[in-house]
């Protein structure tokens, strides 16, 4: 594919930890792996919360409106940016840059609601719930993206990077 045949996406992620410092996880069934040397037979992977920003939109805006439709989470602005990602991906015949914003924030709740999820996030998304940092930092599943688990640990711990750490590059 030419570079003109590439769309840009800016995207917004929130990593989200509830009053027991467990991390918001969603699984995101491709029906392929994006590990392919690792996990050949993987159809999905791990995914923090977010999605598209909308034209004229801010960053932040968008992470706040996407928690709040795919998980009922509502949180006040402002955010910390934590983080940030380029990375390249197919999808159906097409190729996405997507420029990633990944905010942080402390859930006064547990409680979850995917009624706000649109027919198209059923399928492909699914399993949204709590992951303990432990768990995370074990698991041998595909998290994305890369990095999120240490990340999330200092968070945890009340640390912030001074500036947002760069969790990837384009594919």
């Amino acid at each position: 594919m030419s570079a003109a045949t590439v769309i840009e996406r800016p995207t917004a992620r929130i990593i989200v930890l509830d009053p027991a410092d467990r991390i918001l996880l969603f699984r995101a069934m491709i029906g392929h792996s994006v590990e392919p040397e690792r996990l050949p037979d993987a159809t999905s992977f791990l995914a923090l919360p977010g999605g598209g920003i909308e034209p004229g939109e801010a960053a932040e805006a968008a992470a706040r409106r996407e928690l709040a439709e795919e998980t009922g989470i509502r949180v006040p602005a402002p955010l910390t940016m934590v983080a940030h990602r380029t990375t390249g991906y197919d999808w159906k015949g097409r190729r996405y840059l997507t420029r990633e914003h990944i905010f942080f924030c402390r859930s006064p709740t547990d409680a979850l609601d995917a009624s706000g999820w649109l027919e198209n996030d059923r399928r492909w998304m699914s399993d949204l719930g709590w992951w303990t940092i432990e768990a995370l930092l074990a698991t041998d599943e595909i998290v994305r993206p890369a990095g999120l688990a240490p990340l999330a640990a200092t968070l945890s711990r009340g640390e912030f990077p001074s500036v947002p750490v760069d969790l990837g590059r384009p594919r």
